[in-house]
């Protein structure tokens, strides 16, 4: 069957905001990130006096502290999501009276980058060992705290213990200090996740452990920040559309933020670019706006179009190519077989004796072949060769004399 190449008139819908979770910061303790990507008060009575109190990173299961202790946690913890983990037992001490010798256990996280993101999270996998319901009283917690752009840290989520003179260990869902939540106090590590009101442009997160007594001993592991991702610019349209020897190029966003301006760019090939006009951002950040730019001096072949969005900042992001052809390359005829496994022929009509190269890329715009041929006038077949191409899509581009054409090649498996 002919086939031509026809005028392109591609129209392109996406949208730029991504609404799916990114992790921002990511703790499993595999490696020791001590003043690097958090600070503790870490701690190990083990090593020093032989008293079972410490709060440390460790890969023993069950939990048994280097050092001259002879107890350690009193079964092992299942859902580990590595090798290490951390892990604490009577984390105030119990050398005096209440509230103890030593501050509850600290461990903080690294100012985390937020920057351009909201819906934030926090979570951590959390264990605890001696579960028999009687380990854990009310002045027992967990505490898990956020601070945005160095403000002070708030509360974002709890966990207390269940009773007077001691119970299980529960979420605060209020946090007003009452367990009023399920019981969490299971050697299975479990995943908890705590919303974090607000957004910034950095985020610190600290959990402290302020636990008193004999035998409370807990764990955590994989501790994860994740947000949203929100680009200045939500992008509902991008058309390029022939118009006699011009192109028109239109486009519509839904919602701006902190838009500077969209400088138009345009390419022989879908690589290389250069900046050929600008639009200033429309006042209002809200609302559809409708953008337009008219190229009145294309290239005599296909012309490849996108916009690059600047914010107020200076910042920048690029929208998806769209294209628009040119000129009338109807010696391309066609492609047989297509899709193909070892070898395809091309079909070019030619108008004289002529010297013609044919180039075969990928969608990355990287050359894959070349062939250089003198075709004679009239209908030619011009055998590809497709051996040294991986499965794929690929645009084959024929240059005779000036003009040029494309044609799309599916490479498929022999």
């Amino acid at each position: 069957m002919k086939k031509t190449l026809p005028f392109l008139a591609i129209l392109l819908i996406f949208n730029t905001i991504l609404y799916s979770q990114t992790t921002l910061y990511s703790e499993s303790f595999e490696t020791d990130g001590e003043g690097v990507r958090y600070v503790s008060n870490t701690y190990n009575d083990c090593a020093t006096i032989s008293n079972p109190d410490y709060f440390l990173r460790t890969n023993t299961n069950p939990v048994f502290p280097p050092g001259t202790c002879m107890i350690g946690f009193g079964n092992a913890l299942t859902n580990i999501q590595g090798s290490w983990f951390w892990a604490g037992e009577d984390i105030r001490s119990n050398l005096a009276g209440p509230p103890g010798a030593r501050p509850p256990g600290d461990l903080t996280t690294q100012s985390i980058n937020i920057s351009s993101y909201n819906n934030l999270t926090v979570s951590f996998f959390l264990a605890t060992a001696s579960n028999n319901g009687t380990r854990w009283e009310w002045d027992d917690s967990i505490n898990v705290h956020a601070s945005l752009n160095n403000g002070a840290f708030k509360t974002v989520g709890r966990f207390v213990g269940g009773a007077l003179s001691g119970g299980d260990l529960r979420q605060d869902l209020n946090l007003d200090g009452m367990a009023d939540g399920a019981i969490v106090s299971t050697s299975n590590f479990t995943k908890y996740t705590f919303n974090i009101p607000g957004t910034g442009t950095s985020l610190k997160v600290r959990l402290d452990f302020d636990q008193f007594g004999g035998t409370e001993e807990s764990a955590i592991d994989l501790i994860e920040v994740q947000g949203t991702l929100v680009l200045p610019v939500e992008l509902l349209r991008f058309d390029a559309i022939k118009a006699g020897d011009a192109v028109d190029l239109k486009w519509s966003t839904a919602l701006e933020r902190n838009n500077g301006y969209f400088a138009i760019e345009r390419g022989r090939d879908p690589v290389s670019f250069r900046e050929i006009g600008k639009v200033n951002a429309g006042e209002s950040q809200s609302g559809i706006k409708n953008y337009a730019w008219t190229d009145l001096q294309p290239m005599p072949d296909i012309n490849y179009y996108r916009l690059r969005q600047y914010d107020t900042d200076g910042s920048s992001s690029i929208s998806a190519t769209v294209q628009v052809q040119m000129g009338h390359p109807e010696y391309v005829l066609g492609l047989s077989p297509n899709p193909a496994k070892t070898q395809t022929t091309l079909q070019l009509q030619q108008e004289k004796e002529n010297q013609v190269r044919i180039v075969v890329y990928d969608l990355n715009g990287t050359m894959q072949q070349q062939m250089d041929i003198l075709l004679k006038k009239g209908r030619n077949d011009v055998n590809i060769p497709l051996d040294v191409l991986k499965n794929g899509v690929y645009h084959i581009r024929v240059e005779s004399e000036g003009q040029s054409g494309y044609v799309k090649l599916i490479k498929i498996q022999d």
